[in-house]
This record gives C-alpha cells, sequence and structure tokens, in this order.
C-alpha cells in the first residue's frame, strides 16, 4: 500500500517532537527593535524670566493658561532629522516641567534640538500672535483686529525658543536604557512694547464713546526706522527688517485708568535695537486726533519697554530721545508740557 506523503512528513516530526524533545518556537511580527535606537523625552522649564519691573529685579512671568503648540526641530550636522508638533494644554502650573516627547528614534550621535512654543485658539488652534508656516521666518500676526472678541487669550503675547546641543551616546544612563530625558530650559525671544497714555481720562471726557465701542477710535504706531517683525528659530536672530512697518489698532479704554492702550511684540537684536516710531490718534473717519512725532526707544528680547505719555490729546509734541540702561523694565516718560 502506497502512503501519502504529507503522512509521512506528520509522522516525521511528531517522531521528532516526541523523542528529539523538540519544540515549536512563534516570533513577533514586523521589524525587530533595534538596540542601537533611543527614545528622547524633552523635559521644558517654561517658568520665564521676563524682565518688566521698575526697580531693576527680573521677575518671573506667569504665562497664560490655554493651549500651546510646540515645534522641534532635532539637527544633525545642518539637516533635519525630525520637525514634530504637539499640542499641549498648559494649566498654570510652572513648578513642574512640561515633558514633550519625540516620537522619531534616534541613533547615538551628536544632535542639535530646536523648540518653538506659542499660543493658540483653544477651539480650532490656529495661532492667536505668531505666524509659524516657516520657521526661519516666523512673524507677528495681526491679532489685534479681534482682541475686542478674544481678549482673554490675547492678553499676553508670549513665546518661546529653546536649544540644546548634547550627544546621545554618552548621555544614555546605560548601556541596557533606550530612554532619555533632556532638560531644555527656554525663554522668550520677542521684546515686548507696551504704550500706557496718561491722559486716558481726559480723552474720555471728551469722547465718551471710546468705552464702550472701540470702532470710534484707532491708535497707529509707524515706525520710523526699519522695525525687525521676523525671527529666525534656526539661527536665533531676526530674519527682517521691514520699512515703513506699522499697526493700526481699535481704541478701546473701558475706565479712566486704562492706560495701556498697546502692545506689540517684535524680535530684536539679542544686544538690544533703538528704534524711532510715531503715534497717531484716528477717528472713524480717519482724521488725526492727536499726533506724537519721533519718539525713541530701545528693545531687548525678554524685556518689555514702556514708553508712557499724554498720546490721545496730543496735537504737537516735540521730538523725544531717551538713552536706557537694560535693568528691569524700561519705563520712558512722556512729559505732558
Amino acid at each position: 500500500m502506497r502512503i501519502h506523503p504529507l503522512i509521512r512528513i506528520c509522522t516525521a516530526l511528531i517522531f521528532l517532537a516526541v523523542f528529539c524533545g523538540g519544540c515549536i518556537h512563534t516570533y513577533p511580527k514586523g521589524e525587530p527593535e533595534d538596540p542601537s535606537l533611543i527614545t528622547l523625552t524633552l523635559s521644558l522649564n517654561l517658568g520665564i524670566n521676563f524682565s518688566n519691573s521698575s526697580d531693576g529685579a527680573t521677575e518671573k512671568v506667569q504665562m497664560p493658561r490655554g493651549i500651546y503648540q510646540f515645534r522641534v526641530l532635532v539637527l544633525q550636522n545642518g539637516r533635519t532629522i525630525a520637525d514634530e508638533e504637539n499640542f499641549i494644554r498648559y494649566d498654570g502650573d510652572d513648578s513642574k516641567p512640561i515633558l514633550l516627547p519625540i516620537s522619531t528614534p534616534l541613533q547615538e550621535r551628536n544632535y542639535h534640538i530646536l523648540v518653538w512654543s506659542h499660543l493658540v485658539d483653544s477651539e480650532n488652534r490656529n495661532p492667536l500672535h505668531y505666524d509659524v508656516a516657516d520657521l526661519s521666518s516666523i512673524s507677528v500676526i495681526s491679532y489685534w483686529e479681534s482682541i475686542y472678541a478674544t481678549s482673554a487669550q490675547l492678553a499676553f503675547p508670549i513665546c518661546l525658543r529653546g536649544e540644546a546641543d548634547f550627544s546621545l551616546g554618552s548621555a544614555t544612563p546605560s548601556p541596557t536604557s533606550h530612554d532619555y530625558t533632556l532638560p531644555v530650559s527656554c525663554s522668550s525671544p520677542a521684546a515686548l512694547l507696551r504704550v500706557e497714555a496718561t491722559d486716558a481720562e481726559r480723552f474720555i471726557s471728551v469722547f465718551p464713546t471710546v468705552t464702550v465701542n472701540p470702532g470710534v477710535f484707532s491708535i497707529e504706531i509707524s515706525f520710523t526706522t526699519p522695525a525687525p517683525d521676523a525671527f529666525n528659530l534656526l539661527t536665533g536672530s531676526p530674519a527682517r527688517y521691514s520699512s515703513g512697518w506699522h499697526t493700526d489698532t481699535p481704541l478701546l479704554l473701558p475706565d479712566p485708568s486704562a492706560f495701556k492702550v498697546i502692545e506689540i511684540p517684535l524680535f530684536p537684536d539679542s544686544s538690544g535695537e533703538e528704534l524711532t516710531a510715531d503715534i497717531t490718534v484716528y477717528n472713524s473717519a480717519r482724521s488725526i486726533i492727536s499726533r506724537t512725532r519721533d519718539i525713541s526707544f530701545t528693545l531687548k528680547p525678554n524685556h518689555t519697554t514702556v514708553v508712557r505719555g499724554p498720546f490721545l490729546s496730543n496735537f504737537f509734541q516735540s521730538p523725544l530721545h531717551v538713552e536706557n540702561e537694560w535693568e528691569g523694565e524700561i519705563v520712558i516718560e512722556y512729559d505732558e508740557e
């Protein structure tokens, strides 16, 4: 009788399993884990120091709560290894760092890490203050046009930049560890120009509608020197200087104590830059209500420059020039004559 070949094969396998101590192994699907790859997590310190005190001290700024966009670049010899984006809700607790995992596994080589972060809309996650479509030319968007609709989210136009150089090969805690946490300190590359009016009460007494209607009057800051309105994340320096740069903002004074009428973020060089601008107040017919010319001030990253004076009811004023030493907040008093 002829035995079927399949029966012969099955009989041989059973014999080997029983009499030769054979066993059957199963292997996981997919590629085996590469022992040379490392998973990196960034530990970001968001409690930035932003000089905004008049006594020369540096204070810790409380960042607004909300959803923050994080862009992370991992570079090696100038080549981008990873470009990742994350959205993280910040609850206002800066006592603990934000942990930001990098999803791209890295080999044990030298890397350069760059981080950018800013506040986004909590519903649609659109940027509120900065356009980051091109990380080599991050610019300020015209968010002031909608400031009265979402003023709670636009209270402080903060942005952060972090940078770190390290070698994963030497930094790995042990040869068997494949996870590493890298601390990264962040600071703001932006300088804030704040204009405060000391004559708000006088202006309200003449034009009371300004307390409830932001469309009746507007305030314009027009720079007569080129303004650094874009930032290069890769180099950490200004990306562009725009001539004739200006911002036109609806003027709203809820009460006579409302000194701050506008706040503008710009990106000066790290050593500080002196700029000159005119401040003009218009009515809805674009007639000039007040104009102050040739105001000189200095901007520096991570600092607030305050220009204070009677800008709302000033029909003529001589040029103003102020020299500043960089200690704390820079307050430029513009006295009424």
